[in-house]
């Protein structure tokens, strides 16, 4: 009975038969070298059974954009030329046969370039003794020469984890050589090695690439000069540190009283002799006994070499080590703010991306201050899989005895929310364990999350969001303060901080920058964090309340201070004494004496704490300066066209909060003279107004206002008229520009917005005058008008949304009844041609029993021009030849009734 294989047993054997190969040529004559620049040299490439990706490897020239050249040119093998490897790709490039029986620890040399993506795809040397059947890795991860840096490859290269991979500063950077010892294959008759290649289901780049292979006998005579042991970056290191070095003897031959050296910078070289005797393949740990002299705090570059004659690998003799003696930091407030160097703030970790300068990103942009800021790469993304920091010098809080200091920066992150962030950290044991400084959510912009699983500084609190596929938690928008408390660091002597980040192993995005950092020890430290702001919009009395909210910055409580009020720079009030301001406490501190802000116009009320002087460590923050306008007409009319101070927007009480602004812009004006412009800041916060009410009582940080108060007397039975230009800016949605009137606080009429889907294309935004009828309001003492605005983003030059306002007027208009001219019929009737005129113009007037008078005045208020118009509707010809081109403003008068144009010279 004939037995039948199953069909993937068969093929299992198959390909068992076909990958395990006996060797047909062997090389035996060593040292071996290939450069593959006459041909291949034996070396075959494949795929690897089961693998999905094909197989990109090639020998020839590389002309990628990262991979561009050979080791030695012209040829090189690399995973493909000239463009990216493949997605789920399991490939080699096989060795011929060697013969190693006449070896006893054969090196395996090459010279590598890789540029992969990190964590993910990588590449790793293996041997094989039994014809391929199995393979086994040559080395380990973090051995030197520079050997593999990843234990965790997605990819799998040869079906293990182990190897080289990464890109930017995770990759090699270019041509490096890589060296190790084969390990365990001296003495065998068979053996292969090969390059195996592994990636994942998406993103690929280059690759990788090798050249100029060597395999050669470990030299009777080597020692390699393998580590630093000390000394190390440490607080104020003395003027006699161990310089300790660990020697290997890599030779088959021991080794002792041979000489040894080391040099500090360009400095003498101190030759001393070992006389240890290290045996084959073992180290020994050598410190000489002249010390270092690093009192200086500087980097140190210290170079130790071994001298031994007839070493057979000099490569290997060398090893190099910077060291900072950090500087020691005693006096306070410390402030840096990284224009003069780094201030003794160094980077580390592993996979760091972290540089001093200007950021040029694609979120984050220049420093906070100056030109040079700390951030997670200039100009590219942080790495995958980082664990990285900044650490600063070495902080002596021992003269803070009765306070903790506080601690400020300003930082900007735009990390993958929730995987990857940043950590200040604390450490008072030189860096041996670190703590968290504060938790999330506390006040000044703390720590957004507790859940970011890159894991910055070995835990999970910290600064993350901005970018990638998840909303929150959001970046910060740009740079911002932070600030807490470096809690129980009073009286402690060596602290060291630092900016801890960490990464996953998946995306990369801009990361985190920090500038400005600040120091400060708060004992005593007494602010005026604001002033509380006058409720009404104007009508301001002789009995105005004083009120500012001050906060004790430090850690204990102060008593017995004192604050003065004054105002417009006149004579400074009582002093009212306060008592036991708890620390960390916004306090509300009201003074019993008034202020009088009666008077029409301008005022300023300034605020200060007195009896500190040389107390308190903080002066800039005693002092207060709250601006308001009493806007408190009582003359009628009331004219605000903006192109004179008495007409400007200081004659008004204007509100803003943080997303709104208010402007004079010259040529925003109904013509080419000043406009109004009440336009917002645009942010994520923004809500969509969804009905009439909405745009009232949502979005309240891009409110503002423009109120006129007045207290009309002797109208009689006449109206009262406001009158006013308005342009409404369209972008996006008619519901980003909102604009109302207010009297009293109630509103008058309609929402005013821009027509839905905007204006007809090749058309501009027009203007339109609004009316309003103030006659219910005139007998009712003092009238409250308001322009309120709403707009969700900047005015940018007439680009985006904003309410335009100009030619304010508030008259008053004559009775039906009354001989004579009404002033709103006036102000409507006046016509004016040509306007703009090279000097000449035609005035048109409406009939009247009395004649007009016309005064024509330049933007100062200088009077240019002025006659009579007789009592006609005819057109009477008004010359301004020979003045200068430029604005002027014409005023046409009747039994008290005035109407105003702007005048333009051409």
């Amino acid at each position: 009975m004939k037995k039948i294989l199953p069909l993937s047993l068969l093929l299992c054997i198959l390909i068992g038969q076909a990958w395990a190969q006996t060797c047909t040529t062997t090389i035996s004559t060593f040292p071996y070298f290939q450069n593959f620049d006459s041909n291949a040299g034996g070396w075959v490439s494949g795929s690897l059974p089961g693998a999905s990706g094909a197989n990109s490897w090639a020998m020839g020239i590389p002309i990628g954009a990262v991979i561009n050249s050979a080791a030695s040119p012209p040829n090189a093998w690399v995973t493909n030329l000239s463009g990216n490897y493949n997605n789920n790709e399991a490939s080699y490039v096989q060795s011929p046969c060697f013969n190693f029986t006449n070896l006893i620890q054969p090196i395996f040399l090459a010279k590598i370039w890789w540029n992969s993506e990190s964590g993910w795809d990588g590449t790793v040397l293996q041997s094989s003794i039994d014809n391929g059947a199995t393979w086994q890795v040559v080395g380990t991860f973090g051995a030197p020469n520079n050997w593999y840096n990843s234990s965790n490859i997605g990819g799998s290269p040869g079906g293990q984890s182990i190897g080289w991979s990464g890109s930017g500063t995770t990759g090699s950077g270019g041509w490096v050589l890589a060296k190790h010892a084969l390990t365990g294959l001296g003495g065998q008759a068979n053996v292969r090695l090969r390059i195996a290649f592994g990636s994942d289901v998406s993103s690929t780049y280059e690759g990788f690439a090798f050249d100029d292979v060597s395999v050669m006998e470990t030299p009777s005579l080597d020692l390699e000069l393998t580590a630093f042991t000390s000394p190390v970056s440490s607080c104020a290191l003395s003027a006699a540190e161990n310089v300790c070095v660990t020697i290997t003897n890599k030779g088959i031959a021991a080794q002792t009283n041979f000489p040894v050296s080391y040099q500090i910078g360009n400095g003498p070289v101190i030759t001393e002799t070992v006389t240890a005797t290290i045996p084959p393949l073992s180290t020994y740990t050598y410190c000489f006994t002249q010390k270092a002299n690093l009192a200086t705090p500087t980097t140190y570059t210290i170079t130790a070499t071994t001298l031994l004659p007839g070493d057979g690998d000099p490569t290997n003799n060398s090893a190099t080590r910077t060291v900072t003696s950090v500087p020691i930091i005693s006096t306070f407030p410390y402030s840096q703010n990284f224009e003069n160097g780094n201030g003794g703030w160094r980077s580390g970790g592993t996979n760091s991306s972290w540089a001093l300068g200007t950021p040029a990103k694609q979120i984050i942009q220049g420093a906070s201050s100056g030109v040079n800021a700390w951030v997670t790469n200039l100009t590219g993304t942080y790495n995958t899989s980082e664990n990285s920091y900044v650490i600063g010098p070495c902080f002596n809080f021992a003269g803070l005895s009765i306070g903790d200091p506080d601690f400020e920066m300003k930082v900007w992150w735009a990390s993958e929310a929730g995987l990857a962030g940043a950590v200040l950290q604390s450490s008072i044991d030189g860096g041996a364990t670190w703590q968290t400084i504060g938790t999330m959510g506390q006040p000044n912009n703390w720590y957004n999350s507790s859940t970011i699983s890159g894991n910055p500084g070995g835990q999970q609190q910290g600064w993350t969001g901005g970018a990638g596929g998840t909303a929150t938690p959001p970046g910060s928008g740009g740079w911002v303060n932070v600030k807490h408390r470096l809690t129980g660091l009073a009286g402690q002597p060596d602290v060291l901080l630092r900016v801890a980040f960490g990464s996953n192993n998946w995306l990369a995005y801009d990361g985190f920058a920090f500038d400005d950092v600040r120091i400060v020890d708060n004992t005593n430290n007494l602010a005026i964090n604001s002033f509380v702001p006058l409720m009404q919009s104007c009508g301001f009395g002789a009995t105005e309340k004083v009120e500012v909210i001050i906060e004790n910055l430090g850690a204990i409580p102060i008593s017995n201070f004192h604050l003065q009020f004054r105002v417009d720079g006149g004579a400074w009030s009582a002093p009212a004494t306060g008592n036991n301001l708890m620390p960390n406490t916004p306090t509300n501190f009201t003074f019993t004496q008034t202020a009088n802000l009666s008077a029409a116009g301008p005022h300023s009320i300034e605020v200060r704490i007195v009896t500190n002087v040389g107390i308190d460590p903080e002066m800039a923050n005693n002092t207060v300066i709250y601006n308001v306008t009493n806007t408190l007409f009582n003359t009628i009319p009331i004219t605000l066209d903006f192109e004179t101070p008495p007409t400007s927007m200081n004659a008004a009480r204007i509100i803003t909060n943080a997303k709104s602004s208010i402007n004079e812009i010259t040529g925003a004006g109904n013509g080419t003279g000043k406009g109004l412009v009440m336009d917002g800041i645009d942010n994520s916060k923004w809500i969509a107004p969804a009905s009439n009410l909405d745009p009232w009582i949502k979005n309240a940080d891009n409110f503002s206002a423009v109120y006129i108060c007045l207290t009309p007397t002797n109208i009689g039975s006449d109206s009262l008229i406001l009158t006013f230009d308005l342009k409404q800016l369209y972008k996006a949605s008619m519901f980003n520009t909102n604009f109302r009137v207010t009297v009293n606080g109630n509103q008058v009429g309609q929402n005013y917005w821009p027509p839905f889907g905007g204006y007809p294309t090749g058309t501009t935004a027009p203007w339109k005058t609004i009316k309003v009828n103030l006659t219910p309001y005139k007998n009712k003492g003092s009238i409250q008008i308001g322009l309120e605005s709403n707009v969700k983003e900047e005015y940018a030059n007439g680009n985006g949304t904003a309410n335009v306002i100009d030619n304010i007027q508030i008259v008053r208009v004559a009775c039906s009844t009354c001989v004579g001219i009404s002033e709103n019929y006036l102000q409507n009737n006046v016509v004016v041609f040509p306007n703009p005129s090279n000097g000449l113009f035609n005035l048109k007037v409406p009939t009247t029993t009395r004649n007009y008078s016309v005064e024509v005045t330049d933007l100062t208020g200088k009077l240019v021009k002025q006659q009579t118009v007789t009592n006609n509707s005819g057109t009477t010809q008004l010359n301004l030849n020979g003045t200068a081109k430029g604005i002027y403003i014409l005023k046409i008068a009747s039994e008290g009734n005035v109407a105003t144009r702007k005048l333009i010279v051409e």
